[in-house]
């Protein structure tokens, strides 16, 4: 071996992903120092669990009532991604390479921590349920961070596109048929049980099957995936539901429009023959304005005169949007008494989750909130929950965010450093035009707190997170590796372990919970609609309802 080629291994020993720092060098990624970071975990089949999961908790619903259908979707999120996580550490158990780690890490552990710290001053039960909300959230960010590579990113977005168009399904078939399978509240909600939270994560949705339509190339794909989209918009249109139509509109018209401009050259629609531009249009107008002029079968959304039609319904709805509409007047009441709990509460706040229990110690004499356990304003309700650990949260992901969206912005105006940077900037632009749309649509919703769409938020910021450092646009406070022994993946793989079990045991309870609370509630309901609840004929119903609401020793 000669001397040049002993230099040049020992050059390749040093900077090789995942090796140790050299001596004296902080683990960080000094500012101007090496910033190669390591690249994806072989995680092909994680990413495939991680699809299969946005796939699998929207299109899914409980056809009884008596589990709530987002516990059904909390249920999916947690399993799979869970699973996901096993499946990585059991795969890497050999593993000494580093893997990555980003701030953007510390700020669902922070609200984690502090959940956990609530539980010994606050609501116990709430706190407990806050905190395992965030440790799914933490572990879908660090998954995506350490798997989503560029060219696993459509295999997500399949997953996504795919769980919208088949929850849309179900939505058209209750606006047009009545379809019943599913208990619901205001029609037509899919598998969501409230048309509001099936809208709100839909549109959040768009922008992945947007994407894949315009990397299309052969006619059969273009039709049906402009077929589908054009399915997603038809329901969104169904469920009037004002914020996600806001949001709709702004994704439509103004941000999606820029980015299919903006990113021409690295789409194929710009090379589709004037055959596929005419079927396209024909598939996706006509669907549109064809299967939305078909009225309603349902006779309750006949009975709101809100429409009876998709477009009717949307642009009616949408021309409703109004400062003085009575629904944002309830909700204007629940933000005015949640800004007084951020006022009297500004450092602790009152405890994770304890906003419904707190809340009427803040309203006003002879007030009444409506019968929800959230804000409707999900940056309210973390200020109100959560004091300065919340505010270093919005402030620290904005931040972030911002810096995210201007280096993707110079990557398509400048000369950019690298062709990496150039094939990054769309998906990363789709992938901010998803939170864009989250985060409208959180500001008169808990979309956060729904089970699929905070699962497709963690994964958008693990997407991004992920891209950014891949492109080395980081500095030390951002990325980091993290030193990897196999003994870590062997522990790893246990948490992941003892984490299913755990979950098991919390989804038996929770499914029991659910069904006694349902069950002795239609008693109650039976015997006040009976017109004579005192009569002794339900006293025997009394007894068994009332040993439903009451929880064993060992619940």
């Amino acid at each position: 071996m000669t001397k040049s080629r002993k230099k040049n291994k020992q050059s390749q020993s040093q900077t090789a992903p995942g090796s140790s720092t050299l001596a004296g060098e902080s683990p960080g990624l000094a500012a101007g120092g090496n910033t190669d970071l390591p690249p994806e975990a072989q995680g092909t089949a994680v990413v495939g669990i991680l699809a299969a999961m946005m796939l699998l908790a929207p299109a899914l619903g409980v056809p009884s009532e008596e589990m709530l259908q987002d516990t059904l979707k909390s249920i999916v999120v947690s399993f799979l991604a869970l699973g996901a996580g096993l499946l990585l550490f059991w795969q890497q158990r050999k593993r000494s390479e580093a893997f990555r780690w980003h701030m953007l890490m510390w700020l669902p552990l922070a609200l984690m921590v502090y959940a956990l710290g609530s539980m010994a001053w606050s609501h116990t039960y709430l706190g407990a349920v806050e905190a395992i909300r965030w440790f799914v959230f933490s572990l879908l960010v660090w998954l995506g961070l350490n798997t989503l590579a560029r060219e696993r990113l459509p295999t997500l977005a399949w997953g996504i596109h795919a769980g919208a168009v088949v929850a849309s399904l179900w939505a058209v078939l209750q606006f047009w048929f009545d379809f019943q399978l599913f208990p619901q509240g205001p029609h037509p909600a899919s598998t969501f049980v409230n048309r509001n939270f099936f809208a709100e994560f839909a549109v959040c949705t768009l922008p992945f099957g947007l994407m894949l339509w315009a990397r299309a190339r052969k006619d059969q794909a273009v039709a049906g995936i402009g077929a589908s989209v054009a399915l997603v918009v038809l329901a969104i249109l169904m469920t009037g539901t004002r914020a996600a139509l806001i949001a709709m509109w702004v994704q439509l018209l103004l941000v999606l429009p820029w980015i299919a401009w903006r990113y021409r050259a690295q789409f194929a629609f710009p090379q589709w023959s004037r055959h596929t531009r005419l079927l396209a249009a024909a598939v996706t107008v006509g669907m549109i304005v064809g299967l939305g002029s078909i009225p309603t079968g349902d006779a309750k959304i006949v009975e709101e005169g809100r429409g009876l039609t998709a477009l009717e319904r949307g642009a009616r709805r949408t021309a409703s949007v109004s400062p003085d509409d009575h629904s944002l007047g309830v909700r204007k009441v629940m933000w005015k008494q949640t800004l007084r709990v951020i006022e009297q509460r500004p450092i602790s706040g009152v405890g994770a989750g304890a906003w419904e229990s707190e809340i009427p110690l803040y309203q006003d004499s002879g007030s009444q909130l409506e019968t929800d356990y959230y804000v409707h304003n999900e940056y309210l309700q973390l200020l109100a929950e959560y004091g300065l650990v919340g505010w270093a949260f919005l402030l620290a992901l904005a931040g972030w965010l911002l810096v995210v969206l201007r280096q993707t912005l110079q990557a398509g105006t400048t000369v950019a450093k690298s062709d990496e940077a150039v094939l990054e900037a769309p998906w990363r632009a789709i992938l901010l035009c998803s939170l864009l749309s989250l985060f409208i649509v959180s500001n008169v919703g808990f979309p956060w707190r729904m089970a699929a769409t905070g699962a497709l938020f963690a994964l958008c910021l693990g997407a991004l997170a992920a891209s950014q450092a891949r492109l080395q646009q980081v500095r030390w406070w951002d990325a980091v590796r993290m030193p990897w022994r196999p003994q870590f993946s062997q522990a790893g793989t246990l948490l992941m372990l003892v984490c299913l079990a755990l979950a098991a045991f919390i989804s038996q309870q929770a499914t029991v919970a659910e069904y006694k609370i349902v069950r002795a509630t239609k008693m109650a309901l039976s015997i006040t609609a009976s017109g004579e609840p005192n009569n002794p004929k339900w006293n025997k119903l009394k007894l068994e309802m009332l040993g439903l609401r009451q929880c064993p020793d060992h619940c």
